[in-house]
């Protein structure tokens, strides 16, 4: 099974040693662990609200199941995406901290 990689090119200069401790290190902050703890409170809101204004402004209960299923995809991208940008900026922070 692949995975998906995000190359961070603020840490692409660094020895692979380095930019594994780095990253690992961005990766525990505070910043990015209250991300993770609410993110996901926002998700199930958000999918309740998609259903109900797809259900009740007419469209049919296939096309509101189709719906829901495409805005969870895009919620969980969209998040996703969210996170590599604040890893990457943690990142950026700690390149410019380091001596």
């Amino acid at each position: 099974m692949k995975l998906i990689q995000f190359q961070i090119p603020e840490v692409a200069h660094l020895p692979p040693e380095e930019r594994e401790v780095l990253l690992k290190a961005c990766n525990q902050s505070p910043r990015l662990q209250k991300y993770r703890r609410v993110a996901p409170r926002f998700v199930g809101p958000a999918l309740v609200g998609a259903f109900f204004a797809m259900f009740f402004l007419g469209w049919s209960q296939l096309a509101t199941v189709i719906g829901v299923v495409v805005a969870l995809f895009l919620l969980l991208v969209i998040k996703l995406l969210i996170e590599v940008r604040l890893l990457r900026r943690e990142a950026r922070a700690a390149v410019a901290a380091k001596p």
